[in-house]
């Protein structure tokens, strides 16, 4: 754990980053908290800091596709990859997520009293 407001953690899982113009870009997360992510970039970055866009952390691969969408913004672009703080999350969508963060850290119950201290993002009761 961390002193940051949201631990990091690492979690190494495919994602895609959905632009506002509709293009996708394929990559794998480095690190994961409750208040973003930082996801390692393939293909050529071509966004800036403050655009806006979807991140879609996979789960599980087809056929039992499972996957989460964050609504987020790009705070800052590297080489290699993209640093994105999250803005809101669909409920449904937060209990898997949730759920891979505690599986997935050594303090767990470390972690959700830090969760309940400063949850980090918005959750949603419907997708916009």
């Amino acid at each position: 754990m961390n002193n940051r407001k949201n631990t990091r953690l690492s979690v190494t899982r495919k994602a895609k980053l959905q632009l506002a113009d509709g293009s996708i870009l394929c990559g794998t997360t480095k690190n994961l908290s409750f208040s973003g992510a930082y996801v390692n970039i393939a293909d050529k970055i071509t966004v800036n800091p403050g655009d806006s866009c979807s991140f879609i952390l996979i789960l599980c691969d087809e056929p039992n596709l499972i996957e989460i969408i964050f609504k987020c913004d790009i705070v800052r672009v590297e080489s290699e990859g993209i640093a994105l703080q999250f803005r809101y999350i669909d409920i449904g969508d937060y209990q898997h997520f949730k759920n891979l963060m505690i599986n997935a850290c050594p303090e767990p119950k470390q972690l959700l009293e830090e969760l309940n201290a400063a949850p980090g993002l918005d959750v949603v009761t419907k997708r916009e």
